[in-house]
């Protein structure tokens, strides 16, 4: 073989060898720019993952439905008071009158207003007069009669019979008006058993008056 076909040979074989060595750069070259998108794209689903799952772990994005209370009482209002009354009391007044009923019709209950102010009604003179008037006026017996209190909340009670029921009167106020409440009971387990709800109704009406 000549030395002109060996140096012609020895060419063909570099261009060869050269288009083989840039193939294959080009080649790396594509798997390494896949590569990195592969990442890249990996990197932000990770990302968004994460931020996603603390968004919600923190609440702060999570949208959270309104939890529902059950309800223990209902309000009344009477001459500015707002009174708390339990779910099984109902009216049964007409006009403005204000009669109340429990569930199981064993407990009667009014609300009537006096004209003086609460420091004057609770003294001794004014008791003294009052007492001997309903209880000539209205076939009423009182036994016992004083001042209570009840969370925090100061109250003037009387306790007696009426019509031979149990009777229990609380009476609240201020410095215009005095709001006496009024129970009748149908035996003594149920004045006994509600004697301090109507004791909590009254003074209620002076917390939410505050």
């Amino acid at each position: 073989m000549s030395s002109k076909s060996s140096k012609k040979n020895a060419s063909k074989e570099d261009i060869l060898v050269t288009s083989t060595i840039t193939k294959k750069k080009n080649n790396s070259k594509t798997i390494i720019i896949c590569l990195s998108i592969v990442i890249v794209l990996l990197s932000l689903v990770i990302i968004f993952l994460l931020l996603n799952n603390k968004s919600d772990n923190g609440g702060k994005c999570r949208s959270v439905a309104p939890i529902e209370k059950e309800l223990k009482y209902q309000f009344i209002n009477y001459n500015g008071y707002r009174f708390k009354m339990p779910l099984d009391w109902s009216f049964i007044s007409e006009e403005n009158a204000y009669e109340i009923i429990n569930e199981k019709e064993t407990m009667y209950v009014t609300l009537t207003t006096i004209k003086d102010s609460y420091e004057e009604f609770i003294t001794s003179d004014y008791q003294k007069e009052y007492l001997e008037k309903i209880q000539v006026e209205n076939n009423m017996t009182i036994n016992k009669s004083s001042s209570g209190e009840s969370n925090g909340v100061s109250y003037y009670y009387m306790d007696g019979t009426y019509n031979s029921y149990n009777y229990y009167v609380v009476a609240i106020g201020d410095d215009d008006s005095v709001i006496l409440i009024s129970a009748q009971f149908i035996d003594k387990l149920t004045y006994t058993n509600n004697k301090q709800n109507i004791i909590d109704f009254a003074v209620s009406g002076i917390k939410n008056n505050k």
